[in-house]
């Protein structure tokens, strides 16, 4: 059946003339500025097609893999984001110490990204979001809050004065970094930093408005002081756009873009709202859905609905035909979050149903991604400046839906695209246009699926015409197949607290000592026997619907069932025969999303602990990660404290061990010449703890998944010629105590390469 539709421009100022670059404050408009369709580079229009890779998410020897990957899918630009805790982990002695800051890691990444000829976006906060441990702010921040700040609502991501002071020594060091790799310090045509954000989905919080904007400007001013010439932009945040005066003139907002199935709806309602909010600005999202996040205990990112890659070509399209002339996937390049640097409920896996994976193998979505570089490549300069036409279309399937854009030389794009998931389309359409001329041509469409039919400037015949993208015959597999690895032997042993104690005054978090980070801390304590104690640590559901910190006690070897529990406290009785209790802490991290309550127990550790109502003095030690790079380095020796374990065999022994550590070696095969696979860790096991690998952390097992498989990257393996890998897990037990049920080191097949 045929249906007659007559299409129309919905979205308010789509269609519009171009602003001179002159109406905003560029520093340097020969080298880059803007008007309300695109970047114009050295004075050119340029379509910027940009996808994330963290380097901080990936070892810098596996950088150069990814750069590449990344240049032959057809990018020109790379983003990142760029986290304070990462580059400033210890606390300075005030704020004009600089002496802690390390960010040797993002200046080699910026040289590397231009040595392969890419614009550079960054990202630096100081809120980033990301999924990353406190949204990328460092522990020792909090000690700087003050007891009454300027803003009851919160004190991070304001304007309040102390925060705004370590704002300004934070920007001054990224600044002096990332200004010297701005293209306006290099010669024209040259690669280089062409953006670069101030905060970070500001949008979120609940703040005045008058508050924001100044908060804002200042951090703007940081910027500038700090030579920041190339357009700074901001992501999700209204306070910025369309300002004509101060220090926000000239600055541009992002709108993130992460619809899953349903496109239209949601890039329909973002769209009209930044185009009337902004009309001289370019239509640009800083992060386009390029899958999504695991969480513990949820789905892993290549399970979850709506981020496969058909989705990612129909969302790619329609952002094309909406206007839009940057697009930047997040993620392109999936990342791992090593050691604890995932945010609270945050998997170690950020795979995040990548193009290019966490392990650095490359799937379909990489393909369609790649097709679709290729195209914008040869259109995407006229696609820029093309106009959405009214038109007639006479579409044989009503599901179908097209839209035509002509550019300035007569060139005309028909995207056509379907939301309908259940099957795949086929079909005629005939478009009339304004003046008369028509054309008409077949179709076929996969399920979900969006091409882009062009017809070059003058055809009248649609046998003229090509389909877009051009997708590249599918990626060869090696048919060579490494075996699946089970260890021979595993080894494990029962932790003991060494004898290294430090005390803690009452009330004293362990973060005021320099402990910032989130493994196992034992604490011992004296409570007189028979006596309740309460002790102060996060709750189910207190920290944005997130589970709780555990508190094991053992006393006597045993363990204790506490008596209650809430969101602030969980309560024990002393045995009537002890009197001392040794006390393990689990810390789920910090949450990725800041508000008061995250704020108020940004502290690290157990808070206090209490008999009858007093705190009581504490006694900590945090050497669980020290002993975990220790036994899995290549020099560990196993003594007579380890003993042979056997897979699963545990699961009937009830055990009051607070931690327990496993151990491992394994070989792996003389690499191919040639061929290339990945490895992973496939584990399954009853407690929670932390995976290290020839003396590096690779991240966090949760009993409750669902992470099963960890990355081994391949530049901290040893291959062939009888060499040793050795890996070491800590687990605590949970309800059903601790112990390994299956272990493996497995290649992924799926993403094996052959390589030159």
């Amino acid at each position: 059946m045929q249906k007659l539709i007559l299409l129309s421009i919905v979205l308010l100022g789509l269609i519009h003339k171009s602003w001179a670059a002159g109406d905003n404050d560029f520093p340097f408009p020969g080298r880059i500025s803007y008007d309300s369709r695109c970047l114009q580079i050295e004075g050119q229009d340029t379509f910027i097609y940009s996808g994330a890779f963290h380097y901080y998410r990936c070892p810098k020897e596996l950088w150069a893999d990814r750069f590449r990957k990344i240049k032959e899918a057809g990018f020109n630009s790379v983003e990142t984001y760029v986290p304070w805790n990462y580059h400033e982990r210890r606390m300075p002695s005030s704020a004009n110490d600089y002496s802690n800051i390390d960010l040797s890691e993002l200046e080699e990444w910026m040289t590397m990204a231009e040595d392969f000829g890419f614009y550079i976006i960054i990202r630096p906060g100081p809120y980033i979001c990301s999924e990353w441990d406190g949204g990328g702010f460092p522990q020792w921040l909090a000690s700087k809050r003050p007891d009454i700040p300027k803003q009851e609502e919160m004190w991070l991501q304001t304007d309040d004065p102390e925060f705004l002071k370590w704002n300004k020594h934070w920007y001054a060091a990224v600044t002096k970094i990332v200004a010297p790799h701005q293209i306006t310090r290099k010669k024209a045509g040259s690669s280089g930093v062409i953006m670069f954000q101030v905060e970070n989905e500001y949008e979120r919080l609940k703040l005045p408005n008058n508050m924001k904007r100044g908060y804002l400007e200042e951090l703007v001013t940081y910027a500038r002081d700090g030579g920041i010439e190339v357009p700074i932009f901001t992501c999700w945040t209204t306070q910025s756009r369309n300002v004509q005066e101060g220090p926000l003139k000239g600055v541009f907002d992002f709108v993130n873009q992460y619809p899953k199935w349903d496109i239209r709806k949601n890039m329909d309602r973002f769209t009209t709202r930044q185009k009337n909010d902004q009309p001289n600005a370019p239509l640009m999202t800083g992060e386009l859905q390029g899958g999504w996040y695991s969480e513990v205990g949820g789905i892993l990112g290549k399970d979850q609905e709506g981020v496969n890659a058909i989705q990612t070509q129909n969302l790619t399209l329609y952002t094309i035909q909406l206007g839009y002339s940057l697009i930047n996937y997040y993620m392109l390049c999936g990342g791992t979050n090593f050691d604890d640097w995932a945010s609270r409920e945050t998997t170690s896996t950020y795979d995040f149903a990548a193009a290019i994976q966490e392990n650095g193998g490359v799937n379909e979505k990489y393909r369609r991604m790649s097709g679709i570089g290729s195209m914008l490549k040869d259109h995407g300069a006229r696609l820029i400046r093309s106009e959405l036409q009214k038109t007639e279309s006479i579409v044989s399937d009503s599901t179908v839906e097209v839209q035509m854009r002509r550019s300035a030389d007569g060139s005309r794009y028909y995207f056509i695209r379907t939301e309908d998931r259940t099957k795949s389309h086929n079909g005629t359409i005939l478009i009339k246009e304004e003046n008369g001329d028509q054309i008409a041509f077949s179709y076929e469409l996969e399920p979900f699926g969006s091409r882009i039919f062009y017809l070059p400037p003058g055809a009248t015949d649609s046998r003229e015409g090509e389909w877009y993208p051009k997708l590249s015959v599918p990626i060869p597999r090696p048919a060579y197949l490494p075996q699946i690895i089970k260890p021979s032997k595993i080894w494990k042993r029962t932790d003991v607290a060494s004898s290294e104690w430090k005390t803690l005054k009452p009330d004293i978090t362990i973060d005021r000592y320099g402990v910032y980070d989130r493994h196992f801390v034992y604490y011992r304590i004296n409570v007189p026997a028979g006596k309740e104690f309460v002790i102060g640590r996060i709750g189910d559901q207190l920290i944005n619907k997130s589970k709780k910190d555990v508190v094991l006690v053992s006393t006597g070897g045993k363990l204790l069932e506490p008596i209650s529990e809430d969101q602030e406290t969980i309560t024990f009785r002393m045995p009537s025969n002890e009197k001392e209790a040794l006390l393990l802490f689990e810390n789920r991290g910090l949450h990725h999303h800041t508000n008061l309550l995250v704020e108020q127990h940004w502290l690290n550790g157990i808070k206090w602990v209490k008999v009858d109502g007093k705190a009581i003095p504490l006694k900590f030690i945090a050497d669980e990660k020290s002993k975990g790079l220790m036994y899995s380095s290549s020099n560990f020796i196993l003594n007579k404290e380890w003993h042979i374990a056997s897979i699963g065999a545990d699961e009937n022994i009830v055990s009051d061990n607070l931690l327990t550590w496993y151990h491992f070696s394994f070989e792996l095969p003389e690499k191919e010449k040639k061929i290339w696979f990945p490895w992973h860790l496939k584990i399954k096991a009853k407690g929670n703890g932390f995976i290290y690998l020839n003396g590096h952390c690779i991240g966090r097992y949760w009993e409750e998944g669902p992470q099963e498989l960890f990355f081994l990257p391949e530049c901290w393996l040893t291959f062939g010629n009888g060499e040793k890998n050795a890996i070491t897990i800590s687990l605590r037990p949970t309800d059903n105590g601790s112990y390994l049920k299956n272990i493996e080191i497995q290649p992924d097949y799926e993403v094996g390469e052959f390589r030159p």
